[in-house]
């Protein structure tokens, strides 16, 4: 991992914020996996959407981030409120490493100018590699990050791209083709397939991208392969992880993958959530840290053994769930007892 970009190492250890400034965009790519939701000019800090900068900064803390990871959309058409984050995460907090994608199309001296004020630390290009030389003379890295269209004729074309990258970037970022929702049909459309039944990567891509290691390698260009397996597997895994043990109750155990499991006991209906808090402190002597109200679903909240104890020797409607410590609380889980 020595000689991985920055913005890559935090991302392994799951401290970097996905920063989505706004799902505007120009470039209309086949395999653009953005969803639906996201396709808007509204901004998201992870899951969480940041009417204001107060949003921003409580996921932030929520996840104790080392750094930012600025995407879209095309942030470059939203150059107020780029910088504007950029800004405002660096005074906020110390030693916070934030890097930005972009299609590329829209580097500019202002726009670069205005990235680099604001105090942007690294840059990543997907396209608009005739823009390489007019950003490599700024302060912060610069690298290109691709995704890798497997093929018959890929090869060679790659091979091409990588000369006209040499002594140009910082790093090289390959990234596996991923099937998403949104971008199924074009790639079904174009002949790719899934790897396999549990994958939403494309057959082919990873090897090809091994194919072009040494090949970069040839050219200085410093590459490193991100698969899908590992963007879900350890970064999206291990920032579940740091979240949950940062805001993790005391009631609630982390999981190895990052979940809260916990359990969960809805009232009767038209029960008010105090009182009923109040009968089964005293009904089942339990200390106060260890029920909560959650308001927001409407139940009281413990430990599992807790919950198994009072789902034995009552007939209250219990189960046991486990929760994605996001901000929409995803429940995968959930096991009625």
């Amino acid at each position: 991992m020595k000689n991985w970009a920055k913005g890559c190492k935090l991302c392994k250890k799951g401290a970097k914020l996905v920063l989505f400034v706004s799902g505007t965009c120009d470039a209309g790519c086949y395999y653009c996996p953005l969803s639906e939701n996201r396709r808007k000019d509204k901004p998201y800090a992870n899951e969480r959407p940041i009417p204001n900068d107060s949003d921003l900064f409580l996921e932030a803390d929520r996840m104790d981030a080392r750094g930012a990871s600025i995407t879209g959309g095309e942030p470059l058409l939203s150059m107020e409120k780029t910088t504007h984050y950029i800004k405002i995460l660096k005074q906020q907090y110390n030693n916070f490493h934030i890097h930005l994608y972009t299609y590329g199309t829209h580097i500019n001296t202002s726009n670069l100018n205005d990235l680099e004020s604001a105090g942007l630390d690294e840059l990543r290009l997907h396209s608009g590699f005739q823009n390489l030389g007019l950003a490599r003379k700024y302060s912060f890295d610069l690298g290109v990050e691709i995704p890798i269209i497997p093929g018959e004729n890929q090869l060679s074309n790659y091979e091409v791209l990588f000369k006209q990258l040499e002594n140009k970037i910082d790093f090289l970022n390959l990234n596996e083709l991923e099937f998403s929702p949104t971008n199924t049909q074009e790639l079904l459309n174009r002949g790719f397939e899934n790897k396999n039944d549990t994958s939403h990567a494309a057959l082919g891509s990873e090897q090809l991208a091994k194919k072009l290691i040494p090949i970069a390698d040839q050219y200085n260009l410093n590459p490193h392969y991100c698969s899908s397996q590992f963007k879900d597997a350890t970064q999206f895994r291990n920032r579940l992880i740091r979240t949950a043990n940062n805001i993790h109750k005391p009631y609630e155990k982390v999981t190895r993958d990052g979940l809260l499991l916990k359990g969960a006991i809805t009232p009767p209906r038209n029960t008010k959530l105090p009182a009923f808090r109040k009968k089964l402190l005293r009904q089942f002597s339990l200390s106060p840290s260890y029920l909560e109200i959650d308001p927001e679903k409407r139940r009281l909240e413990t430990s599992e053994r807790i919950a198994r104890r009072i789902a034995k020797n009552s007939k209250y409607k219990v189960a046991i769930i486990q929760e994605f410590p996001t901000s929409d609380r995803y429940e995968p889980e959930v096991e009625p007892i």
